[in-house]
């Protein structure tokens, strides 16, 4: 029994988690056991479970026997009879790696990770070389954030098949070992090149580590491989945009559109990429489109609420976000537009209120600058500087915090002060436009014009 890593079609998000939607059987059922072999070949769990259990009844010794048990205990979520099963069998023969792998993929899909890596880690003190102990663990070492010892075992997993490639090149690029990760890539790619799953698979697991070239070529090859496909031209189209191109993008997303014309998804991403581009009409078009054939999708909402934000409809995006906050509360990007457009439109009060729900969702310095932003421009200086000292207590370089701290010192007469301030701000984000600015207008104040104009270049 050994986990099986799968990559969804459509996601940009993967993990190498093991978990009980991918700890997959893949034991081989010895000739022992041929009728079993054929019943669960048929999905007939039920008759193989009762040919295990009377062959057991027959010979209460055959570990071969309570592993098959164990393993279609799992297959039917029982992972308490699965555990007995295989408890069994270790106490007949205590140096099985073949049980001790199955008992600890029952431990992974119970989610007690440390007790499955117990289990590989055993495995791998018997025998060094063991194939799914290294595979299993290296896993359960990606799940625990520490690839670069899961590529040592990714690497002993022999012979090596495209699963463990897959994991491998994920593995490596976790570890920032980029350049590795990117020749194990092309490597892979070529040796298969004429198969459109794994350059579309590989495409995908490429974005998902933001190697956006790399990703985009592998899909360009998958839909070469397969014209017209809308998975591919999906995937395509959401790596261009993530990457840049947004060219591209706009003419994968269209040939998707063509296949699929009512997809929520696409339009929505193609809605990302005008947006990107400062095409607001477009986008909001296409963003209408999106929400009438997913009304509960709070990814378009938000954008939808955002683009019309750029455009000065507060007053638009304020009941866009309140219905999407009904069905994501937790949401905090959706609080933190929503303060934003009450604040936009005149309703202070109301913008505090919603600054102070996103606070306690998400007490980050961006949360506490929203809301000294909020006070700030109402001239509350008091109140809008202890929130944007309780952000630098979070981050004691956040360029928000440190800048408008700055500002109110300016406002106050503390020259100096706000001077210091807009320095440090710049330190952090040197591209800081109104920090320039702000910095700019006190070297005029000082008569020193030669630094204000270099600042303002």
């Amino acid at each position: 029994m050994s986990l099986i890593f799968l990559f969804p079609g459509v996601s940009e998000a993967q993990q190498s988690v093991p978990s009980r939607k991918n700890a997959t059987q893949t034991a081989k059922i010895q000739s022992h056991f041929p009728e079993v072999e054929e019943l669960l070949r048929q999905g007939l769990i039920e008759q193989a479970k009762e040919k295990i259990q009377e062959e057991l009844q027959r010979n209460s010794s055959s570990v071969e026997a309570y592993n098959l048990l164990g393993i279609i205990y799992s297959e039917q979520k029982d992972y308490a009879n699965a555990l007995e099963a295989f408890q069994h069998a270790l106490k007949l023969d205590p140096h099985s790696t073949r049980t001790r792998n199955n008992l600890g993929n029952v431990y992974v899909a119970e989610e007690k990770p440390d007790l499955a890596e117990k289990e590989f880690r055993t495995i791998l003190g018997l025998d060094p070389a063991n194939r799914d102990g290294n595979y299993n663990l290296g896993l359960l070492l990606m799940a625990k954030r520490q690839p670069t010892e899961a590529i040592v075992h990714f690497q002993r997993v022999r012979p090596a098949n495209v699963q463990t490639s897959f994991n491998l090149i994920r593995a490596l690029l976790q570890a920032r070992r980029t350049a590795e990760g990117r020749k194990a890539a092309t490597e892979l790619s070529a040796q298969n090149k004429d198969d459109v799953q794994l350059h579309f698979t590989l495409g995908v697991l490429l974005a998902s580590e933001k190697q956006y070239p790399a990703a985009q070529l592998e899909l360009e090859k998958a839909i070469a491989l397969q014209p017209e496909t809308f998975e591919i031209l999906f995937n395509l189209g959401q790596t261009c945009l993530r990457g840049g191109e947004y060219t591209k993008a706009e003419q994968a997303l269209n040939r998707a559109l063509k296949l699929k014309p009512d997809s929520p998804e696409t339009l929505y991403l193609l809605a990302q990429v005008y947006a990107d581009q400062t095409k607001p009409v477009d986008a909001l078009d296409l963003l209408v489109r999106a929400h009438k054939l997913a009304p509960l999708n709070t990814d378009i909402i938000f954008l939808l609420a955002r683009v019309s934000m750029s455009q000065n409809y507060f007053e638009d995006a304020i009941p866009l976000l309140e219905s999407g906050l009904k069905i994501a509360p937790q949401r905090v990007d959706l609080h933190a537009a929503l303060g934003e457009s009450y604040f936009m439109s005149g309703k202070a009060e109301r913008a505090i209120e919603e600054f102070k729900t996103l606070i306690q969702l998400d007490p980050s310095p961006r949360s506490y600058t929203f809301m000294g932003l909020s006070y700030r421009h109402l001239g509350r200086f008091d109140e809008a500087r202890k929130y944007f000292q309780e952000g630098l207590k979070k981050d004691p370089r956040n360029a928000s915090c440190l800048f408008n701290i700055g500002y109110i010192e300016e406002r106050q007469g503390n020259h100096t002060r706000a001077e210091e301030l807009f320095q440090q701000a710049l330190r952090s984000h040197p591209d800081f436009s109104e920090a320039l600015l702000e910095l700019a207008n006190l070297r005029i104040a000082n008569k020193r014009l030669e630094e204000a104009a270099e600042l303002l270049r």
